[in-house]
């Protein structure tokens, strides 16, 4: 007894010429198996492009991101600048408040002694008008 199947592998595929065709012949089960083989290929087919398609959205969203991670870093890096600058500003304006303290005090020094000198050299006037 000899199995079906390694039979019908043994004979079939078969090419006949017809005519000037060559066709070829095989068995319903093997027909089955190149539908279902071919079905298979149809269904990857449609898998691989959904998957590429799915892959270049990944990939713009990938571009979209880097995009923005360089955007954020650039906003950074300029605030970065910006808060040195505002640390330079607060440093001199710091240094300057010192010196018009200074100045003020020095200011206010020479007022009163302005002041004393003229309440002096008034008394004295005063003194001297009185004594005579």
């Amino acid at each position: 007894m000899i199995n079906q199947l390694s039979f019908s592998q043994s004979i079939y595929p078969k090419e006949i010429k017809i005519g000037s065709d060559t066709v070829v012949c095989v068995t319903f089960d093997q027909l089955r198996v190149i539908n279902k083989d071919l079905f298979l290929v149809d269904a990857y087919a449609e898998l691989i492009d959904s998957l590429d398609s799915v892959v270049l959205d990944y990939q713009k969203a990938l571009e979209t991101s880097q995009n923005l991670h360089l955007n954020y870093q650039n906003q950074i890096d300029n605030l970065d600048t910006q808060i040195v600058a505002y640390q330079q500003l607060v440093t001199l304006y710091e240094k300057e408040n010192v010196e018009l303290n200074k100045k003020l005090k020095k200011s206010k020094l020479v007022n009163k002694l302005i002041i004393a000198a003229g309440v002096i050299s008034t008394s004295v006037l005063v003194f001297t008008l009185l004594s005579k």
